[in-house]
């Protein structure tokens, strides 16, 4: 990751993210936790089975404090390539030595038994086995195409353009608590993710201590290749 932080206000001004009176990352925060907040959620879940069963509804609100208006942290191409490629070897060994190893083993072991008992009975469960393999074979050759790609592309200088730019804050939840009517608030330490080509806020990771980027709950802007079936095997 990247914590230059000329190049993160640079990719602000780019944009037009930089308001005097407003901060629009700050007000979409807002409002993709007033839609998506897992403690909305869990609030509004409770209100309606209170509600369904005789109770009142709980009244809460959610809101931002502590919002750090300089990103922590911006997210390149080139890092998200790094951890596809990651993600993919480890994906893709898991996928051949367990369903690959599968296959042949099945397929060793119906040939044995039409060596001993004949194909009659076991000829077409080798042919299934064999379609399975090929099948299998196709998906893994994929996963290797992809990560071969990934490998040509992820070092290019375009790819240290930026695609997320996180943002830290504290998420603040109150409500009235449905047995003591008492006013709680509770307090989350919380990381946005801006996304830049989309303008938009598009996760939030909330209740975390610190730091660690989530490229699982991001869109990759990898496009990955599309299965083909008669292309020969290459090995990762």
């Amino acid at each position: 990751m990247k914590k230059n932080l000329m190049l993160l206000m640079l990719c602000l001004v780019s944009i037009g993210m930089i308001s005097c009176k407003k901060d629009p990352i700050k007000e979409a925060t807002e409002r993709y936790i007033k839609a998506n907040s897992i403690h909305v959620h869990e609030m509004t879940a409770i209100s309606s089975y209170l509600n369904t069963h005789g109770g009142n509804k709980i009244k809460f609100t959610v809101n931002i404090i502590d919002w750090n208006a300089t990103p922590i942290d911006t997210i390149t191409i080139e890092d998200f390539y790094d951890y596809e490629l990651k993600s993919r070897i480890k994906k893709a060994n898991e996928y051949k030595l367990h369903t690959l190893h599968s296959d042949s083993s099945r397929i060793a072991r119906y040939r044995k038994d039409i060596r001993i008992m004949g194909e009659d009975y076991f000829k077409s469960f080798l042919d299934n086995a064999l379609q399975d393999q090929k099948r299998h074979m196709a998906v893994y050759k994929n996963m290797v195409d992809n990560i071969n790609l990934i490998k040509e592309k992820q070092h290019l200088p375009e790819n240290s353009e930026p695609v997320y730019l996180v943002y830290e804050f504290t998420e603040r939840l109150v409500f009235t608590h449905p047995t003591s009517k008492e006013k709680v608030e509770r307090e989350y330490h919380c990381y946005s993710y801006a996304n830049l080509k989309q303008q938009a806020v598009t996760y939030v990771d909330e209740g975390e201590d610190s730091y660690t980027p989530k490229f699982e709950e991001l869109i990759s802007p990898f496009v990955e290749q599309e299965l083909h079936e008669e292309d020969e095997l290459e090995l990762i």
